[in-house]
């Protein structure tokens, strides 16, 4: 523990060469204790510095400190926030923080917030935002409300997808409707050639070979 408290306050040290020593020796340490001393980083205007921070929440942030998640999911920078997502579900409860990133400004951000969502929450939560999700802008956003309710066997949002705009969100509903789905068969009267494409193999695949 000493030695991790010496390579701690060399994180503070005003010479640049004693702070990458301090990094590299606690990165070796791995020790979760070392984390408070890598935060202050976010703000460095270099950016190998930041990136030993983001390196550090990744190994060692354990979800106790509600308070950092917050911090980084507002940081004005967008992999910082993306940092947030990627580390929400070590959190009990993220939702708030899930439901301000999905409307973020930048669109990656906002997109794997969606994604994110659609796995951490079931149930009504779930519906209610797979139903959203099924009218976002994004067709990555759609078509992912479409593949986890299919996973999730729920049927009102994969028969949904099948009036979308895009042939993609269409096409994961047709991979993921039962056999004898009459959507199918409407299917292949779409305009798009992928899309009957997609249907007559699904229907194709559902066939006995011996018939």
């Amino acid at each position: 523990m000493a030695s991790v408290r010496v390579e701690m306050e060399r994180l503070s040290h005003k010479d640049i060469r004693q702070q990458r020593r301090g990094i590299r020796h606690l990165f070796e340490l791995d020790d979760p204790t070392a984390l408070p001393a890598f935060i202050p980083f976010l703000e460095h205007d270099d950016e190998w510095f930041v990136d030993q921070c983001v390196e550090a929440i990744r190994r060692w942030h354990d979800g106790e400190d509600s308070n950092l998640l917050h911090r980084l999911s507002t940081h004005p920078t967008p992999r910082i926030r993306r940092l947030a997502i990627e580390i929400e579900d070590r959190h009990t409860d993220s939702s708030d923080v899930l439901d301000a990133l999905r409307m973020d400004e930048d669109v990656e951000v906002m997109k794997r917030a969606w994604i994110r969502s659609f796995h951490r929450f079931s149930g009504e939560k779930f519906l209610d935002l797979a139903k959203e999700g099924l009218q976002s802008r994004s067709v990555m956003v759609r078509r992912s409300a479409v593949n986890v309710a299919g996973r999730r066997g729920v049927d009102v949002i994969v028969e949904a997808g099948l009036l979308d705009s895009s042939p993609t969100v269409v096409i994961e509903s047709i991979r993921i409707l039962s056999d004898n789905h009459p959507g199918l068969i409407e299917s292949l009267h779409n305009g798009v050639s992928s899309v009957k494409a997609a249907a007559f193999e699904r229907i194709c695949e559902s066939r006995d070979p011996t018939d």
